[in-house]
């Protein structure tokens, strides 16, 4: 048996038009995802992570979902699971060569250490989709990443570094958090 949301979308695909033409209404995961990003934005993060989840469940295509919920993994204290999310998020972003679903628009107002991570994962996913098979991998050895996805890793962030022990240790001392306290309020 289908539950509503299987056949409403069912219903849809068979009629050849969009989900919202079809019924006048967004599609289910939109809405969950949406109600999730505001319920995140109020300080529900409860009921934002049922969203989130309920959006991921119900359109597993869409990036933003995984790397909201990711932020709510990391608010709760769960860096493992916000990287699983982050990283989920760039994969199902990274075969696409147009900006998905406005992820920049999305993420707009997520600032800080934590963006730098979701970013860092986001590029690790992207890089991974690019990579040759490992036949080809190995007839290729001197294959460099392309310059703009292997900067900000380069510049920033070493392999073990982790946003969430501190700063980067590659970060510049004039970046460093510490080094911005101790500058006597200038």
């Amino acid at each position: 048996m289908l539950d509503w949301t299987k056949r409403w979308m069912l219903a849809c695909a068979l009629s050849g038009l969009a989900a919202s033409a079809c019924f006048g209404v967004e599609d289910p995961g939109s809405v969950y995802y949406g109600q999730g990003v505001h319920a995140y934005f109020a300080g529900q993060y409860d009921q934002a992570q049922e969203l989130l989840t309920l959006a991921i469940e119900t359109n597993g295509t869409d990036p933003r979902p995984y790397y909201y919920r990711g932020l709510l993994f990391s608010h709760a204290g769960d860096p493992e699971a916000a990287k699983a999310d982050f990283r989920r998020g760039g994969e199902l972003e990274a075969p696409s060569d147009a900006p998905v679903m406005g992820i920049g628009n999305a993420l707009q107002r997520i600032q800080g250490p934590i963006r730098l991570e979701l970013e860092r994962q986001r590029q690790l996913a992207k890089f991974a989709a690019i990579q040759p098979p490992v036949e080809e991998a190995e007839s290729a050895q001197n294959i460099e990443p392309p310059a703009l996805m292997a900067a900000p890793t380069e510049l920033l962030l070493e392999p073990d570094d982790d946003i969430f022990d501190g700063p980067p240790s590659g970060m510049p001392e004039v970046l460093r958090p510490d080094a911005l306290m101790n500058r006597g309020g200038r």
